[in-house]
């Protein structure tokens, strides 16, 4: 058991530093500092963008704070336990461990999410492909499961759009996603999404190949500026025929 401990000790030891603190309390401090300007409200597109921008830096300290509290906890722990091993003191550390295992494997994960919309909410799209009422009800299937895993996420959903099969299933949906990182984490699911299955709606009990498309969009900021040079246009002169 003390050797195991060991092995904890030292794996627990290059845990953490997911964060670079530094910079990023660098970053809030120079941000809360523009918003102390008089003029800083003048301009409420950008005054939103930088408040935003604070919030997600401040969230990201409070996750590192919390991964480093964890990591001192389960290494007095184990200092403890070397010493004098006790199995209630053990359980207590492996409950520990297990209680926030989840956030610190979450919480890796939003790193590997540093794409430039990763963060924003989402936009959900399915299409029922060919296969008819098979297809549609893969649809529906496949609409239950983001749901459910919307549901037992921190992550919301709303219905935007919604039309039903004739007989089974539905023909598309649209649902918006809303959570930090809800983009990053259903991007990966757009594409062509193939169930195989023997058909309930086939007589005679085929299998049957169906096929659904899934898109993802990130919702964008209402900030977005687009710029065109008048030297880009090109205007071509008709006229039309006939009387008049």
């Amino acid at each position: 058991m003390k050797r195991k401990l060991r092995v904890y000790h030292k794996e627990l030891m290059n845990f953490g530093g997911f964060f670079d603190v530094t910079s990023i309390s660098t970053k809030i401090a120079s941000l809360e500092e523009s918003m102390h300007s008089p003029s800083f409200w003048n301009e409420p597109d950008i005054a939103k963008k930088i408040t935003k921008e604070i919030t997600i830096l401040k969230n990201e300290l409070e996750k590192e704070k919390r991964i480093v509290m964890v990591k001192d906890e389960l290494l007095t722990y184990i200092d403890i336990l070397k010493e004098d091993f006790s199995p209630d003191m053990y359980t207590e550390a492996v409950d520990l461990f297990k209680k926030e295992l989840h956030f610190i494997e979450q919480t890796e994960i939003e790193i590997l999410l540093n794409g430039k919309y990763d963060f924003n909410n989402a936009l959900l799209t399915i299409h029922p492909g060919a296969g008819g009422t098979e297809s549609q009800d893969w649809a529906e299937m496949l609409l239950r499961m983001y749901k459910y895993w919307v549901e037992n996420s921190s992550f919301t959903y709303k219905v935007i759009d919604y039309l039903t099969g004739e007989v089974a299933g539905i023909k598309s949906v649209t649902v918006e996603i809303t959570g930090d990182f809800a983009y990053g984490y259903l991007k990966s699911e757009a594409g062509i999404h193939r169930l195989v299955r023997i058909s309930p709606f086939n007589a005679q009990g085929k299998r049957q190949t169906s096929f659904v498309s899934v898109f993802v969009y990130p919702i964008l900021d209402d900030d977005i500026e687009f710029e065109m040079n008048v030297s880009d246009l090109k205007g071509d002169p008709s006229r039309a025929s006939g009387a008049g």
